[in-house]
């Protein structure tokens, strides 16, 4: 079933600011720690997180944020602000990141972490319109799927489905209710059938085979492997009325 494509915000408190210097390019590693002299803010949120916002090109404008949670002794993350204040900062863990990747002052790329250190979710405004359009889902550090939303309106009009990294099926909404009506399945990497849902009830109705080596190639592998500190990734073709 077709999911609805959202991103969450936070209340920021400001408890500081430093200075800025010195260069340094991006890295494409998230476990990459920027240097010290791009740090603009420190920052507590009320929920006991603890805030970093970066200029990471040093041109004056905070392009990337980065948010950690503290731990306790216990080793139980930190849920309130004033606990979090009066503890050492060297317990945190990262657990989000936000990228403005365009420079053009507003975050478009949006990452959550497991405790573990693994990404679990990306969001990302790819087009730069204040809206999201590309939802990545991961499980245990692998690429899970991928929700689009081109047309803006919330719900998602694809979603591609991975395994260990490899597309095998595609979901379309084509009349943009929210409920999928055609399902593609691909084999090592080739399309091998299309199915039907013509009543949208769950179930496939009819189905399109066709010998593989007819049909295009399968997508590649969309928003896989570690995502750059841009934001930027490949992404998959579209099923195409050819493979209809």
């Amino acid at each position: 079933m077709m999911k609805p494509v959202w991103a969450a915000t936070a209340a920021l408190v400001s408890v500081g600011l430093l200075a800025c210097g010195g260069s340094r390019e991006r890295d494409d590693d998230d476990a990459w720690t920027p240097p010290p002299t791009t740090l603009v803010e420190r920052s507590f949120l009320e929920d006991g997180r603890y805030e970093e916002q970066l200029d990471i090109d040093l041109n004056g404008a905070v392009d990337m944020v980065i948010r950690y949670r503290l731990f306790g002794d216990d080793g139980r993350p930190v849920e309130s602000r004033d606990v979090a204040m009066r503890m050492s900062v060297e317990s945190r863990r990262q657990v989000e990141k936000q990228i403005d990747a365009n420079g053009d002052g507003t975050m478009d790329t949006f990452r959550f972490y497991e405790f573990s250190g693994e990404l679990l979710r990306e969001e990302r405004d790819a087009d730069f319109d204040g809206q999201l359009e590309r939802i990545a889902h991961y499980v245990d550090g692998q690429l899970h799927h991928v929700e689009f939303d081109d047309d803006g309106d919330g719900l998602a009009d694809t979603e591609r489905f991975y395994r260990e990294g490899t597309l095998f099926r595609v979901e379309v909404d084509r009349d943009a209710n929210g409920l999928a009506n055609d399902y593609y399945y691909y084999v090592d990497g080739s399309l091998e059938r299309r199915g039907m849902d013509n009543d949208e009830n769950g179930t496939i109705d009819d189905w399109v085979r066709r010998p593989v080596a007819t049909l295009p190639g399968a997508a590649s592998s969309a928003m896989s492997g570690s995502p750059s500190a841009t934001g930027s990734a490949p992404e998959a073709d579209e099923p195409s009325e050819a493979d209809e």
